[in-house]
């Protein structure tokens, strides 16, 4: 049995970024995908209760891609905005709100080469 840092509920080792489960009003932004631990850390007011570059999804906010600033999934063509260095959001053909960051100069005219993602 383990102590678990004061901001986790349940924890798979010491630190705070090894928590498992958060105390209510809490939520956990896991480090990575491929991971089930992560930081507790309070909700937010915007972005479903998650920090900026995580997606909330089964109670859990998870890692946007890296090219987007906010996201509704981890695919690189998930993102709803965008850094500044990739300030071009290229929209899917079937969505209106979510697509791929760009740099300005690699799009053109609404149309992104496969090469480029």
């Amino acid at each position: 049995c383990i102590s678990c840092d004061p901001s986790c509920l349940t924890c798979a080792e010491r630190t705070n970024h090894d928590c498992l489960t958060c105390p209510t009003e809490q939520l956990l932004h896991l480090n990575s995908l491929s991971t089930n631990q992560g930081e507790c850390v309070p909700k937010k007011d915007t972005n479903n209760g998650c920090q900026a570059k995580f997606y909330l999804f089964d109670n859990q906010c998870y890692p946007c891609h890296s090219s987007c600033s906010t996201c509704s999934g981890s695919a690189f063509d998930s993102c709803l905005s965008c850094p500044d260095n990739l300030p071009r959001l290229h929209k899917s053909t079937n969505s209106q709100i979510q697509g791929t960051c760009l740099p300005v100069a690699m799009a053109n005219d609404g149309c992104c080469p496969t090469s480029l993602l």
